[in-house]
C-alpha cells in the first residue's frame, strides 16, 4: 500500500519543481576505445540530448587524506531535476557556464518527489 496516491505525489513533485530554476543541458557521453592509447577515451556530444529545469545544491564535507592525514574540505553536488528525466552515471550536465560529471544518477530512489543526482565539477 502506497503512502500517497499518484495525485498527492504530483502535487509534492509541482511543489519540488518550483525551485527549480536553473537551465541543465545534459549530454550523453561516449566511450571510445580507439583513440586513446591508454585504452579509452570519453567524449560527450556538442549537442544536449535533452535541457530541462533543475536545481543544483552544493554541500560541505570533510575529507580526509589516508595516507597523510590531512583534514579537508569539498563540496558536494546534488542536481535535482524533474522525476522522468534521462540522465546516467557517466554523462555530462552544464548549468550556468560550469560543467559537472554525474556520479549516480539516483533511480533507485523510494520518494519520487525529483531525481536527486549526484554530480563532481569539471575542473
Amino acid at each position: 500500500m502506497s503512502l500517497l496516491t499518484p495525485n498527492q505525489m504530483a502535487a509534492i513533485q509541482a511543489v519540488g519543481q518550483l525551485g527549480m530554476k536553473d537551465t541543465v543541458s545534459i549530454y550523453p557521453t561516449v566511450l571510445d576505445l580507439t583513440e586513446d592509447t591508454f585504452g579509452s577515451k570519453l567524449s560527450y556530444s556538442t549537442t544536449a540530448s535533452s535541457v530541462v529545469q533543475g536545481w543544483l545544491v552544493g554541500n560541505w564535507a570533510n575529507t580526509r587524506d589516508e595516507f597523510f592525514g590531512d583534514v579537508g574540505t569539498t563540496t558536494l553536488y546534488r542536481l535535482r531535476l524533474p522525476v522522468g528525466t534521462t540522465i546516467e552515471p557517466g554523462w555530462v550536465v552544464a548549468i550556468g557556464g560550469s560543467e559537472y560529471l554525474v556520479e549516480d544518477a539516483g533511480t533507485d530512489q523510494t520518494w519520487p518527489e525529483w531525481l536527486a543526482c549526484t554530480v563532481k565539477r569539471n575542473k
